[in-house]
């Protein structure tokens, strides 16, 4: 849905329907969705969206960009599977930065057993092209969440940026500790 500042819906289409128009098959979606995300980047004036589907196997995450800054215009949307093996995705997170945009989400095993982390880097350039890509994606699969964290965030900066882009984790082991991990080169 989107709505103004003054609170009145402008439209209103189903997550299906908005993936679809995007680009993704209605084949790739069937087994349903889960875990809506939408960031405004100030930077490229565009909106980004993410959402997991729900297939037991080959769960596939969602990525998709606006053609402008109006959130109700025309997006361009990839997909790619997400996990590993016979793991699955669960509460995906998506931050974006002067150079990059960056998907985390916790991983689960086909028995539903916590097993660690995933996060992945695409430059932003790339998914604005006309055509967007992941070419230049990189992974970072199945990682120890007592390393790097609990539920993965790619931290959104405004700002020109530092040049690396940064993820942030609740600590596995205490919970009062925030886990930092800086990613070289995310524009690249």
């Amino acid at each position: 849905a989107i709505y103004s500042k003054t609170g009145i819906r402008q439209s209103l289409i189903s997550d299906n329907t908005f993936w679809e128009n995007a680009g993704i098959s209605a084949s790739t979606i069937s087994a349903g969705l889960s875990d809506p995300r939408i960031l405004y980047d100030v930077g490229s004036a565009r909106w980004f969206a993410s959402e997991i589907t729900v297939d037991l196997i080959g769960a596939q995450l969602l990525l998709a960009r606006s053609d402008s800054s109006d959130p109700g215009g025309t997006w361009k949307a990839v997909n790619f599977t997400a996990c590993t093996g016979n793991n699955n995705p669960d509460f995906d997170t998506l931050g974006v930065d002067s150079t990059g945009v960056y998907i985390g989400f916790d991983v689960y095993d086909s028995s539903t057993n916590f097993t660690g982390v995933s996060f992945f880097s695409i430059p932003k350039a790339d998914l604005l092209a006309s055509s967007p890509t992941l070419t230049n994606m990189t992974r970072f699969d199945n990682l120890d969440d007592t390393v790097y964290g609990f539920a993965p965030q790619g931290v959104s900066n405004p700002d020109s940026g530092p040049g690396h882009g940064v993820m942030i984790a609740i600590d596995s082991t205490n919970f009062k500790v925030f886990d930092r991990t800086t990613i070289l080169g995310s524009g690249a």
